[in-house]
């Protein structure tokens, strides 16, 4: 295909998902001739698009329909996984934030973004993450994105990539001039948006930094869902254990036994435990929940030898009398590996001339939760430690390993219902129940906006259909919402007109990453 007939279809391609989104306000508002008109130019639009397109927008329609399936719904997102096409972004980005689908809608939404069809683009890619690898081979890699911007200057990644080898550098501000370009040529890029306000928070605009991670949760509101269980399970078990304590308690020797790797004995471990599992969720969210399992099996692996050898072996014997402390000591020093090497800090500043930041009470607790059980508590943090090394040099190709996909599925399916937090669970009731606004009472001529199509300027129908209306000030039940004072004055001090977010707090109940994503 010629340059001149994909940036043709790409026009079409853009047309088509604003009819779609005039259609579901359309049906929305019971104007159904108008919707019956957009219908038919949709219909005609759509005949248009390249094979390609055509076949990413059916697969954008099952994201959209409330009758798919949650296993219709991931083989779409990993057939729009292999497109590439930007328009279908809207689509998969409706499915953020739900557990069951949020990992395969961001592996679709990287997919988008790392697509080119310039092979030397791809190439140019290749080379320059390589050199990413290490901070010496930093300055050859900005260089190879350099020539990669001038190659494709319409490519968003390239300059996502600069941003992130300028971050390293420590070159804030021209790291958070090329996030702005990424969010100005591809607004669902949340890694641009919170990488932008990594970079606000080292040159201390922290208003600005707010602004921009409100704009990154507003795309992706993306939880830990690992770091959760892991931290209720620990947390659960180690209660019961000091519920059930004595030394001729039968329960609380089964429950030493099930739980060596998860319960902390002492209320002391368990208060230091509890704070570091709860704060280090970060990693997680940082490396993605797909990643992160393996990161988690590899610890608990190093934690299980370590157990071993020390229970089990003579030397053990010598070295611990009484074995490896119990507790998820090695899950929380592999995470703090992570922190040390990978998690920039928020805040600098000096005492008696040294040079400290707010990472430096992390690494304070982290040594007491250490040094708590003497020798025992010391082996398994070090074994942390140990396998936290491992996957951050990427020994043996680690950081590539995956869980089989049906087993990530059962997973999710297990724990998604327990594990889904409240503000995620209002959102998809708000979803839905637009949704179900969107559709209500229309008849035949409006009928295929209530199935649910591709648009590329909200994250579902109802949301872009909102987006009109608080530019228009529309009416609507949520007209009688109290509006939050506290809440306007977030939104007004990021530059919104105060009108404009009113209504988007009264659609969204006053919900400011909500109103916020409506805004934008």
């Amino acid at each position: 295909m010629s340059s001149a007939t994909q940036q043709d279809t790409s026009e079409v391609w853009q047309r088509l998902n604003l009819v779609d989104r005039q259609m579901a306000i359309a049906a929305a508002d019971e104007d159904y001739a108008m919707a019956a008109r957009l219908r038919d130019e949709s219909k005609l639009l759509v005949t248009q698009l390249s094979p390609v397109q055509k076949f990413s927008y059916s697969q954008v329609a099952v994201l959209k329909a409330n009758t798919a399936t949650v296993e219709e719904k991931l083989v779409a997102l990993q057939a729009l996984a292999t497109t590439g096409e930007a328009g279908v972004l809207g689509g998969v980005s409706s499915c953020l934030g739900q557990p069951a689908l949020q990992e395969g809608a961001e592996e679709a939404m990287w997919a988008v973004f790392m697509h080119s069809p310039d092979p030397a683009v791809n190439e140019l890619m290749r080379e320059g993450m390589r050199h990413m690898s290490t901070r010496s081979t930093l300055p050859k890699a900005l260089e190879v994105f350099e020539r990669m911007v001038r190659l494709a200057p319409s490519f968003a990644e390239g300059y996502n990539k600069r941003a992130t080898v300028l971050y390293s550098m420590e070159q804030y501000a021209a790291s958070a001039e090329d996030c702005k370009v990424v969010l100005e040529m591809q607004p669902y890029h949340y890694a641009a948006a919170s990488g932008m306000g990594m970079c606000y928070m080292q040159l201390a605009e922290y208003a600005n930094a707010i602004a921009a991670f409100n704009t990154a949760l507003a795309i992706n509101p993306a939880h830990a869902p690992i770091s959760k269980a892991l931290f209720i399970t620990s947390v659960g078990t180690s209660v019961l254990l000091q519920a059930f304590k004595g030394p001729h308690h039968t329960t609380s020797r089964v429950l030493q036994l099930a739980t060596t790797g998860l319960a902390f004995r002492g209320p002391g471990e368990l208060l230091i435990g509890a704070i570091l599992l709860y704060y280090l969720r970060l990693v997680e969210r940082q490396t993605g929940s797909a990643k992160f399992a393996t990161f988690a099996a590899l610890s608990a692996l190093s934690s299980t030898a370590t157990h071993v050898a020390l229970s089990h072996t003579s030397w053990g014997h010598k070295l611990v009398p009484g074995g490896g402390a119990s507790g998820p000591y090695a899950f929380i020093f592999a995470c703090m590996v992570h922190f040390f090497c990978s998690v920039p800090p928020s805040v600098k500043f000096n005492v008696a001339g040294l040079p400290l930041s707010d990472k430096v009470f992390l690494y304070v607790a982290g040594i007491q939760l250490m040094l708590s059980g003497g020798a025992s508590s010391l082996c398994m943090s070090m074994s942390g430690i140990a396998s936290g090394l491992a996957y951050h040099l990427n020994v043996a190709g680690v950081k590539n390993w995956r869980f089989p996909a049906p087993l990530r599925r059962l997973a999710t399916s297990f724990l998604a219902p327990w594990l889904q937090g409240r503000d995620s669970s209002q959102r998809q009731a708000q979803q839905q129940q637009q949704q179900t606004t969107t559709a209500r009472g229309a008849p035949d001529p409006a009928g295929s906006a209530s199935a649910g199509t591709a648009d590329a300027g909200g994250s579902t129908q109802a949301v872009g259909s909102h987006s009109v209306r608080v530019d228009e000030g529309g009416g609507g039940d949520s007209s009688t919402t109290d509006v939050s004072e506290e809440a306007l004055e977030t939104l007004t001090a990021m530059g919104f007109g105060r009108l404009q977010a009113e209504r988007a707090l009264q659609l969204t109940h006053n919900d400011v990453n909500g109103a916020l994503g409506l805004l934008l």
